[in-house]
């Protein structure tokens, strides 16, 4: 993090004394939450997966192409749990025939809004396989 001048520091500290204030009087008090407070790993993680969000046209959630990958997905995680990520994705990508890249945009979406459940707290990564959420998931597909 770059060094903050001493004024901003000190405005900073004084804004967050009035906020401190403002809800101790409302009973429900003040919690600071920074990244320290999360997981690194699901930090990492997730930092992975908004990458979609760049890519807005390549996830549209209702599209049959989406659908379609959704599928995809689910037949080669199912059947071939083995496989890296790059190892479906490149799969998927033969079978509906598109770029790997669109294909890794609707994994990331699809994982980040919680339809495929993966396991968070592990790191994803291409080269290895997924680590699957233990938990039910009522939105998985």
């Amino acid at each position: 993090p770059e060094v903050k001048s001493q004024q901003s520091v000190t405005r900073t500290n004084a804004k967050l004394e009035i906020e401190t204030e403002y809800w101790n009087e409302r009973s429900s008090g003040l919690k600071l939450i920074d990244e320290s407070f999360y997981c690194p790993i699901e930090t990492y993680n997730f930092l992975y997966l908004r990458e979609c969000f760049d890519y807005p046209n390549f996830i549209n959630s209702n599209s049959e192409l989406y659908v379609s990958t959704l599928i995809a997905f689910k037949k080669i995680l199912i059947d071939l749990d083995h496989l890296t990520l790059k190892e479906c994705i490149e799969r998927i990508s033969t079978e509906i025939g598109i770029e790997q890249f669109h294909v890794e945009c609707i994994f990331k979406h699809a994982t980040y809004i919680g339809i495929i459940p993966v396991d968070l707290s592990q790191k994803i990564e291409l080269w290895l396989p997924l680590p699957f959420s233990v938990r039910e998931n009522p939105y998985a597909y």
